[in-house]
């Protein structure tokens, strides 16, 4: 029996909730099924958004490419990767859902998502983002409205991408989760009337002070100025994992250091990034980015 406290997970419910338990046992059939298939993993699409150490390989896209992992609205077809999964293939076939797209996404160690919002990109149709942990660890998680959730093997996970800024973190080894893209049909209705979070899943980050981004402004500073750009901005980036930030937080610290360095250009990219991931992205900056 959980403890459920109603009022403190309420909130969150739309955000983020676990839809369902799978069939024990669901998540090991599939992660055993990948490493059997020795897949050759590609880097992540969308690079701006990620760390590095994050890769990805379609199992449903629009033309049938499984490396072709820059999503868009269309009716999928099976990729070359599914195709070596059947056991996977069954098992999503199986959950009577409307795919838009489906994806491996692999997390290696230390490796992010930033903060950002998905979807606005994309047309109007309804849609919802699924997960299904695979190969996970404890210190593996999700982070939105000020809290990180672990998402526990053999559930699956509803995700609104769109209308919650959110981002990932695996502090732990590799994590895998299938992430399916579906419109929202009358399955994933009937499945949201039983959707639940428990209070326990949810964490709180640490709420900042002045101090605390003002040390972080100096560390980053003095990696710019030994030559380590990269290592500079994902320092303030990564303070989205371990800070109850206001929505942009961490993009503002790295649009801030380089106007405390003088960089107009690079203040002026780091605006129009923090509008691109927060508010209206474009399938053009994406297939640009992904070259």
């Amino acid at each position: 029996m959980h403890s459920y406290n109603e009022e403190s997970s309420k909130n969150y419910l739309s955000a983020i909730s676990r839809l369902k338990l799978l069939e024990e046992g669901t998540s090991k059939i599939i992660s055993d099924e990948i490493e059997a298939a020795n897949l050759d993993w590609r880097n992540f699409s969308y690079s701006e958004y990620v760390s590095q150490g994050v890769y990805s390989l379609s199992l449903l896209s629009s033309d049938g490419d499984g490396s072709n992992t820059l999503i868009k609205d269309c009716k999928p077809k099976p990729t070359e990767v599914l195709n070596k999964l059947p056991k996977t293939a069954e098992i999503l076939n199986n959950l009577g859902l409307e795919f838009m797209w489906a994806r491996l996404n692999l997390l290696g160690p230390n490796a992010c998502l930033w903060e950002h919002r998905d979807y606005s990109e994309l047309d109007n149709r309804e849609k919802l983002r699924l997960h299904i942990p695979v190969k996970t660890n404890d210190n593996a998680y999700l982070i939105l409205e000020g809290k990180k959730v672990h998402l526990h093997k053999d559930g699956l996970w509803k995700l609104n991408p769109a209308d919650f800024v959110h981002g990932a973190v695996n502090e732990g080894e590799d994590r895998i989760h299938i992430v399916l893209d579906c419109y929202v049909n009358d399955n994933l209705r009937n499945l949201i009337k039983d959707e639940y979070l428990d209070e326990s899943w949810l964490a709180d980050l640490k709420k900042p002070t002045t101090a605390d981004f003002n040390d972080k402004l100096i560390n980053a500073l003095r990696l710019y100025q030994g030559d380590r750009k990269r290592d500079a901005e994902e320092l303030l980036l990564r303070t989205y994992y371990h800070f109850n930030h206001q929505e942009g937080g961490s993009l503002d610290l790295v649009r801030e250091m380089y106007h405390l360095l003088g960089k107009k250009e690079e203040v002026n990219l780091w605006e129009s990034r923090k509008t691109r991931f927060l508010k209206q992205e474009t399938y053009e900056n994406l297939t640009a980015a992904a070259v």
